[in-house]
């Protein structure tokens, strides 16, 4: 069996279903990095709206479910104005970032890729 790590820039939906897939089939994910426009899944602030599916709940839940954490690129979610909390109260702003999502820098994709036998990007 094959350990992963998945680089999410563009679509969370298809990294999600992926990363059910690859678990399903025995597989293990050393680390799920969201970098570029896909940081905003990780945007608290997005309300459920009607009965259409929640991205960053849905992998919210599976993270919670695996015991996985959801890396979110730092410098990407500044700049989109999703904070964590630390960086919230410097800023004197609202905190954004959802739980479980956290912040992690690049050096993190790096060291988990090289000790996965693949990186899949989505």
């Amino acid at each position: 069996m094959a350990t992963f790590t998945l680089l999410i820039t563009d679509d969370p939906w298809a990294g999600l279903a992926f990363a059910e897939a690859a678990l399903a089939e025995g597989h293990a994910l050393a680390r799920i990095f969201f970098y570029g426009e896909a940081v905003r899944t990780a945007n608290g602030m997005v309300p459920q709206i009607g009965d259409e599916p929640h991205v960053g709940k849905a992998w919210a839940d599976f993270a919670k479910a695996q015991g996985l954490e959801l890396a979110v690129c730092v410098a990407a979610a500044e700049r989109r104005g999703i904070l964590d909390a630390e960086q919230a109260e410097e800023a004197e702003l609202a905190p954004a970032m959802a739980a479980p999502f956290c912040q992690a820098g690049l050096g993190e994709l790096i060291t988990a890729s090289a000790a996965s036998e693949r990186t899949v990007q989505w």
